[in-house]
């Protein structure tokens, strides 16, 4: 049309075809309408979603333990202190001290983990029955168990005797053998606990199984010798998976300046750039036993909370009088290599023999028993008087019971434990265990580390991993060890 005056001449067919079109129009519009109201309806929400994330984000990069504060509230990376008005200014910032840290992570090869087989099989396990009349605490058990990156996964079960089977457990796990009566069974008798060992076993990596009455049926097959048979096979982990690592204090009477306000800035900085998980006690809530047992008493509280929610796999208990020297250590450095899977404990000694300051704790069943004997070990001992209270008690459970030989390793002291009097550039950090004027000796010590970073940058973790894994390589013989404390020993 060029001007005002131009028209259409509309047939019946035209009129029809005008009105279909602008029907199509109608909608096309309306749609397009939608789908933009829609879009800025996402976009908006996609914008505070994201904002709301974003300030969560800050919010957690800038948390600062309660009852401290930041010492120059322009780092918000740096010390933090119990007083920023009477700090003293000598507090150690550990992100400046951490250097070359793409060639110091832990070694996970991702090429090696993709060629894993996604499933190993295992053969059927036939696991003989406790059958005195003692508490299940008592029996040893089994332990089944999957390669690293590999978790159990149980095709079925037995606990019972089949018709006529005389060749499995023919005699009770201490070597007395089974009289013929009991090994035989006219007829299957038994039950198919899939349920109780799914709960026991189903995706770990190991389990303990005791087969016994007590965990698998008080009525079956009475007055028959019975056993656990399980079919179970290993299926590969969904991806390469990097141990988390929780971080543990206590500490109730906290100055200014001190050496465990230091230790706590220190620890707190480390765990932060590191990716650790971070805990500080400073409640005293148990006053009824001498305030050690606050160490085992917070580990226990922990370990059963990372158990239910499955959300670390160590924990790393440091006291808070000690220095941290060289923040380029990763805590990965000191794990077990992928032979040793059953250990759960990593600790160190000392001229007085075992030293509870600082050590790793696995995140494992076991760990939290070996907790709950060590915190529970002088109500039963009231007649032994030994020095160290709770250091004394779980060095005594770790040497006294056979069922924990296999699940600890004792290492050399200056891996993460190391004494003030015996230092060497490059190590960890220092234990003041036992010193006196403790803060007086940790501000020399800081101070020296100031003064030369050689402390903080001749050893690398990729130097240190070398010679755990050596050291974990070693037979058992030639590794350190604890030996049962008494009275005596101390003298």
């Amino acid at each position: 049309m060029n001007s005002d005056n131009d028209y259409i001449l509309l047939n019946g067919n035209n009129v029809h075809n005008y009105h279909k079109k602008s029907k199509v129009f109608t909608i096309i519009e309306r749609l397009l309408i939608i789908i933009l109201i829609s879009l800025t309806a996402y976009i908006f929400i996609s914008f505070n979603l994201n904002k709301n994330q974003i300030l969560k984000d800050v919010e957690s990069e800038n948390f600062i333990l309660e009852d401290f504060e930041l010492v120059n509230d322009n780092d918000k990376n740096g010390p933090i202190t119990v007083n920023k008005l009477e700090d003293d200014g000598t507090k150690s910032n550990i992100y400046l001290k951490i250097i070359n840290i793409h060639n110091d992570t832990f070694s996970y090869e991702e090429d090696e983990f993709n060629k894993l087989e996604n499933i190993i099989n295992k053969t059927p396990e036939y696991l003989c029955e406790y059958h005195d009349k003692k508490p299940s605490e008592s029996f040893e058990g089994y332990i089944l168990s999957c390669p690293t990156h590999y978790t159990i996964s149980i095709n079925s079960t037995f606990y019972g005797r089949h018709k006529g089977d005389s060749e499995h457990c023919i005699s009770y796990p201490d070597g007395r053998n089974a009289s013929l009566n009991e090994i035989t069974a006219m007829n299957d008798c038994g039950v198919e606990p899939l349920d109780i060992l799914k709960e026991l076993c189903e995706d770990r990596k190991e389990c303990h199984v005791i087969p016994c009455n007590a965990y698998f049926g008080k009525e079956v097959c009475l007055y028959t010798y019975k056993y656990l048979y399980v079919d179970y096979y290993c299926k590969k982990d969904k991806e390469m998976k990097k141990p988390k690592i929780m971080v543990n204090m206590f500490a109730n009477e906290i100055e200014v300046n001190s050496v465990y306000e230091n230790a706590i800035s220190e620890f707190y900085q480390y765990s932060k750039y590191h990716g650790y998980k971070f805990l500080l006690n400073t409640y005293r809530y148990d006053t009824e036993r001498e305030i050690y047992y606050m160490k085992l008493n917070m580990l226990i509280e922990n370990l059963i909370k990372c158990l239910k929610e499955k959300s670390y796999d160590w924990i790393f208990w440091v006291d808070s009088d000690v220095v941290l020297i060289n923040p380029n250590i990763k805590l990965e450095t000191f794990l077990p290599n992928e032979k040793m899977d059953l250990i759960n404990f990593i600790g160190t000694i000392d001229f007085n023999g075992f030293n509870g300051g600082v050590f790793f704790i696995r995140v494992h069943p076991w760990s939290l028993n070996f907790l709950m004997r060590a915190s529970a070990y002088f109500y039963y001992k009231q007649e032994d008087y030994l020095l160290f209270a709770d250091q004394s008690s779980m060095n005594n459970v770790l040497t006294s019971s056979k069922d924990t030989e296999d699940h600890y390793i004792i290492v050399p002291q200056y891996w993460f434990n190391s004494h003030i009097d015996d230092k060497q550039k490059g190590e960890f950090l220092v234990h003041l265990a036992g010193q006196h004027n403790k803060t007086e000796r940790a501000r020399k010590l800081r101070s020296q580390i100031e003064e030369d970073p050689e402390w903080y940058t001749s050893v690398s973790s990729k130097d240190l991993r070398k010679k755990v894994l050596e050291y974990y390589d070693l037979p058992k013989e030639q590794q350190k060890k604890i030996k049962f404390e008494t009275e005596r020993t101390l003298n």
